[in-house]
């Protein structure tokens, strides 16, 4: 059984209903459970640490073994994400990966580890997600979808050699390469125009989804854009097997939807996931695997994160000025906009 791990800090309510929904899976007593504890950053973050070091301490049952890794120092999420998949993958061929703040299904675990086992040895397949788009799936003869376009991290299990390869060219200068090919920036544009936007204000730094002091953020934007560009596909469940609880405004990554505001919005910010349905069943079996390929997912993914024609049309201006005089260039001249609107 592929091994899972669970990063967390502070979210301790999060963290509880995360874990006690993988007890409920068939196979979680034959799965080794790993899970990262930061330490605090914030004095705010105190409390829940606390929390879920008294739950950690009094020894998590359901499992084939609980193993804590908790780091004296903050490292944050991305650090805490490497420590411990760099912990799992001397000794095993891939992981499991979730925030705290998922919810899985009953049968999460089987379809992971039956996914992965089938697709180990296709060059083609990065990884698999347990999560799937609230849209509506139009192939009614497989269970399971290949999607180019988007990499979820809420719940996703990776390939030990698969991770190298996003390790080693998601960087800025793979990402460089990428940006400044104009023929594939039109094919992704019209493939994914809400990746193409995402693609072009993180690298102007409109946006901080991407890039930080420079560098890529290897975040699911990164290796979404980086699977796209090189011909991979991510596996996806037909029926979510993850409800994410994280736009509450409690992590880092995702919006608050409590602060939604009017205006230029896309679906997928007007969505409450946290009411998600998810499968219900207690097994899984992959149903016409040699079908997925028929499937066409991506433009109704695309749909779910529909951009309007203004962000779309100020993206093509950013992305063509970047042409002409640069990335930073570009990214100055908007930082300086952006601070004269006191934006």
């Amino acid at each position: 059984m592929i091994p899972v791990m669970i990063i967390t800090l502070c979210r301790y309510e999060h963290l509880l209903r995360c874990i006690c929904s993988l007890q409920k899976n068939s196979n979680a007593e034959n799965t080794d459970l790993y899970i990262g504890l930061d330490y605090p950053a914030d004095e705010k973050h105190w409390s829940g640490y606390k929390k879920i070091e008294k739950y950690l301490d009094n020894k998590i049952v359901g499992f084939k073994s609980v193993n804590v890794i908790k780091h004296q120092s903050n490292l944050g999420p991305t650090g805490n994400y490497k420590t411990v998949r760099d912990i799992i993958i001397k000794s095993h061929d891939g992981y499991i990966f979730s925030e705290d703040d998922n919810v899985f299904s009953p049968n999460f675990l089987e379809y992971m580890n039956i996914c992965m086992e089938y697709y180990k040895e296709d060059k083609n397949v990065i990884a698999v997600s347990g999560y799937m788009y609230p849209i509506t799936v139009t192939n009614d003869n497989a269970n399971i979808l290949q999607i180019s376009t988007y990499f979820s991290a809420y719940g996703f299990g990776m390939y030990r050699d698969k991770d190298a390869i996003l390790e080693k060219y998601v960087n800025m200068e793979t990402f460089l390469k990428m940006y400044y090919n104009i023929k594939l920036m039109r094919k992704l544009k019209k493939t994914s125009p809400n990746q193409f936007c995402n693609f072009v204000k993180g690298m102007v730094e409109y946006t901080p989804d991407l890039v930080n002091n420079n560098k890529i953020r290897p975040t699911d934007l990164a290796w979404g854009l980086y699977i796209f560009f090189h011909n991979y596909k991510v596996i996806f469940p037909t029926v979510s097997k993850v409800r994410n609880n994280g736009y509450d405004g409690s992590g880092v990554n995702c919006f608050s939807q409590n602060n939604i505001k009017g205006g230029d919005t896309g679906k997928y910010r007007e969505y409450d996931f946290s009411l998600q349905e998810i499968d219900k069943m207690d097994s899984f079996s992959l149903k016409n695997a040699q079908c997925v390929n028929k499937n066409k997912i991506d433009e109704e993914v695309s749909l779910f994160f529909s951009i309007s024609r203004k962000e779309m049309f100020r993206t093509i201006i950013a992305y063509s000025i970047s042409l002409v005089i640069g990335r930073r260039n570009t990214a100055s001249i908007i930082k300086r906009i952006m601070n004269a609107k006191g934006d």
